[in-house]
């Protein structure tokens, strides 16, 4: 896992249970030409490749980072542990032998063909002053949350938060095998239902968020895109009334939906917080586009 610098808007992110709209203007991605550079480092897992070939490794990064570092506030955390599995159909696969020793890198090279999903999960463990906790978390434009937690934590006790990360990403050796659109019944998850191979600039997919297996409505995700060029933009999206999302599909490139639950906070600064991550690569293969091909237009 790696820290990458993003090109976003300033977004705004409350609770799960707040009810949010967002706009994505084209005055906002003139803002992301013109190289309007976030502080902020977000927790994210890139395969080395999505869709592999036969023969093909599957690797990704797993090095440690906090979720909630900036430039400007470096600090490390500690992973507790890393769980990591490989699903296809029926089939699941125990991928932690093959982490390496200090358990930073995934190389694994996969027997099954088709459409599977690489499960990982990792749990870590960091300590902050109030002060940086808050500003860390505004620094990602997570404003309503920090407004909401500067009211419940205490001044006089180090913030420490213990994270799950859950990440799930779809990976394919055959693009041309349907993959399950089902949970794989984790507390806190988010599903594609239509699936990504074949897609078109401006065609939409659908997903689903759950919580303790069941449907999360009207709760805030982000959508962050990593473009060919390596630059990476983002945007607001919320669940419907049902959990759904519905995405657009603008830009070739990674997309990555994350969401925040904050399942804890106790009277002496311990917070319990879920993120969960689903990934994917969108590759056109109708049309190009002639202009601005990363950013949409």
């Amino acid at each position: 896992m790696s820290f990458i610098k993003i090109r976003r808007k300033q977004i705004t992110f409350p609770f799960s249970f707040v009810d949010m709209r967002c706009t994505y203007q084209l005055l906002t991605v003139l803002l992301f030409l013109s190289g309007f550079q976030a502080h902020s480092q977000i927790r994210l897992i890139v395969l080395d490749q999505y869709n592999l070939k036969k023969g093909d490794t599957l690797q990704a990064s797993l090095s440690s980072h906090v979720h909630l570092e900036s430039e400007s506030a470096p600090r490390s955390t500690t992973t507790l542990s890393t769980d990591i599995h490989l699903f296809q159909k029926s089939k699941k696969i125990d991928l932690n032998p093959f982490i390496s020793a200090d358990h930073t890198l995934l190389k694994y090279k996969p027997e099954l063909t088709g459409v599977a999903f690489l499960e990982i999960s990792q749990r870590s463990f960091g300590a902050y002053s109030k002060e940086e906790y808050l500003a860390n978390l505004k620094e990602q434009g997570l404003v309503p949350i920090a407004k909401q937690l500067e009211s419940i934590l205490n001044g006089k006790d180090q913030v420490k938060d213990t994270a799950i990360f859950y990440t799930k990403s779809l990976i394919s050796l055959d693009k041309n095998k349907p993959f399950s659109k089902e949970p794989i019944t984790n507390d806190h998850e988010i599903t594609l239902k239509s699936n990504p191979a074949g897609a078109s600039y401006g065609d939409q997919l659908s997903a689903l968020l759950t919580l303790r297996g069941k449907p999360l409505p009207n709760a805030p995700v982000v959508l962050y895109v990593k473009a060919k060029s390596g630059n990476i933009i983002s945007e607001l999206l919320s669940s419907d009334a049902d959990g759904m999302l519905n995405i657009k599909l603008d830009i070739e490139g990674i997309y990555f939906l994350q969401h925040l639950f904050i399942a804890n906070v106790s009277t002496n600064n311990e917070v319990s917080s879920l993120w969960t991550t689903f990934s994917f690569e969108f590759l056109n293969t109708v049309h190009k586009r002639d202009t601005y091909a990363e950013f949409g237009f």
